[in-house]
């Protein structure tokens, strides 16, 4: 704890400065400026400390062979002055700053740090444009999410790995270049106004496309599976997005996560994505979808979402067979019908279930003793029938049992006191 910089600074010769996770307090500036004089100091970690007040007399040049600077997780306040990154040094290819209460905006001056590989000013409250970017061609990482930022995306160097931009208030659409860089893995932007239509054109090493909650139109483009054959994680939802899902989607065979949801989607999408071997979380709840219950669906998934659409008639059989896996299952607000009998025999690693406001009959489905993991379950608004069954008992771990509003009859089982952990009934 306390003041390091007076000591640190007397040590000539040294190269890497990594003092983390402490409880060193004091001002930045009176820290930065006694180890700035360092010649020798390639690396200065000050990461999740509690050093506190601006970067006004702080410059990235003064330091003459520093190649990473992290100041993450402080408490430093204040705008970048555009003087921060005067004279930047080639050799400087790390930076962070994130998680501080920086303010103010993003200096074009940065664009004089050339070889910058990684840049991090994310959960701060930074705002206006992000300047033009595009020069940085070593930049492959970058992080300015949990801003206020605005204005339309930047132009970025052709070397980008990971770009990270949720969590702001950007505008405009995406496009095309951004969504085409050849190195490009990770695409994060989520949560802001952009608008217009899904580029129909991918970077070939996508690995997680993220523009979840945003208000772009238009439908989801047929992509070539040959393009995207590293995708993982596709999140589309809450959007305005028409139409069907393409076909094409069902080739991407590294699929692990695909979320849909809230968007006007429509046909019957399921099929396209019940070749995805890989899939494990798919949610398409609250958009059109409409038809039968589909046959076909991946067979390991362990989240499965498909409330707010129009399915209509019975669960088929061999859905009861494939559903092993599933720990999350969410079939409510549908035009469902038919018993669900055979339910819990075969779906027993369940711990969230909510077949609820569909047409549902027969009995309750009868627990097991290995249904020990299911925590929600939510089946009213149906048309059941009979009694509450006495093997309700297994579950011991369930907080949420919802069952009214179906043609229930007899009195509640006792073994009902098993269930200790019991919230809401």
């Amino acid at each position: 704890s306390g003041h390091i910089g007076r000591t640190l600074a007397k040590l000539e010769y040294i190269e890497t400065i990594s003092l983390s996770n402490n409880n060193i307090s004091g001002s930045i500036t009176q820290e930065i400026e006694e180890l700035s004089q360092l010649e020798h100091l390639s690396t200065l970690d000050l990461s999740q400390n509690k050093l506190f007040g601006t970067l006004d007399d702080i410059y990235l040049g003064d330091f003459p062979s520093l190649k990473s600077f992290d100041l993450s997780n402080n408490e430093i306040s204040g705008p970048i002055s555009s003087d921060f990154f005067r004279d930047c040094k080639p050799t400087l290819s790390f930076l962070s700053l994130s998680g501080n209460a920086i303010q103010g905006s993003i200096p074009t001056s940065i664009d004089s740090c050339t070889n910058l590989h990684f840049l991090n000013l994310s959960k701060n409250h930074i705002v206006n444009d992000i300047p033009d970017l595009a020069s940085l061609h070593d930049l492959s990482i970058i992080d300015l999410s949990n801003n206020a930022l605005s204005g339309g995306l930047p132009k970025l160097g052709p070397n980008v790995i990971e770009v990270h931009f949720h969590n702001n208030k950007l505008l405009g659409s995406v496009y095309k270049e951004l969504v085409s860089f050849p190195m490009l893995q990770i695409l994060d932007l989520s949560n802001n106004v952009l608008s217009g239509e899904i580029p129909a054109t991918i970077g070939g090493s996508l690995i997680a496309l993220n523009l979840a909650n945003n208000f772009i139109s238009g439908s989801i483009p047929s992509w070539a599976s040959s393009s995207l054959s590293s995708l993982e994680v596709l999140n589309l939802s809450y959007n305005a997005l028409e139409g069907e899902i393409p076909s094409t989607i069902g080739d991407f065979e590294a699929l692990k996560v695909v979320d849909l949801s809230q968007n006007r989607l429509s046909g019957e999408g399921l099929r396209s994505l019940s070749r995805c071997d890989k899939l494990r979380i798919l949610d398409l709840s609250s958009n059109n979808f409409s038809g039968s219950f589909p046959e076909a669906f991946p067979s390991h998934l362990l989240s499965l979402k498909l409330s707010n659409n129009q399915l209509r008639g019975q669960i088929p059989a061999n859905f009861y067979s494939k559903c092993g896996s599933f720990q999350v299952l969410d079939l409510s607000l549908n035009w469902l019908q038919g018993s669900v009998s055979q339910l819990f025999i075969s779906c027993g690693k369940l711990e969230y279930l909510n077949m609820s406001h569909n047409f549902l009959s027969g009995g309750i489905p009868t627990f097991q003793d290995e249904l020990n993991a299911l925590i929600m379950m939510d089946l009213s608004h149906n048309r059941f029938v009979g009694s509450i069954p006495s093997s309700i008992g297994y579950g011991t771990q369930l907080v949420s049992l919802l069952l009214n509003a179906n043609k229930l009859n007899g009195s509640i089982p006792s073994q009902v006191g098993n269930c200790s952990s019991l919230r809401d009934m």
